[in-house]
């Protein structure tokens, strides 16, 4: 949000993390690296930190939209101005 309010750059790529590494989420409580828990064989325990990774996810890109809703940019919002595409 800083870069774009301060116009250092117009685009940018945020990547949380590559699903292939296995990273831990611990800010979660999730051990495990999503691409273990995801193949998860009906195992409703997998499932359930599977699901808390992708709301993590979900929850941190809302607070970055949020941001840039709360952020004056001429007579808008960054938000406003902003072409945004999450996948």
């Amino acid at each position: 949000v800083l870069a774009f309010q301060t116009d250092t750059t117009r685009i940018a790529t945020l990547m949380l993390a590559n699903e292939g590494s296995n990273r831990a989420f611990p800010m979660i409580e999730v051990k495990q690296g999503h691409h273990e828990l995801s193949h998860h064989q009906d195992n409703p325990d997998n499932i359930q930190k599977v699901a808390k990774i992708d709301r993590y996810y979900a929850e941190q890109f809302g607070y970055f939209i949020k941001r840039l809703k709360e952020t004056r940019d001429g007579e808008g919002c960054l938000l406003d101005h902003s072409l945004i595409v999450y996948g």
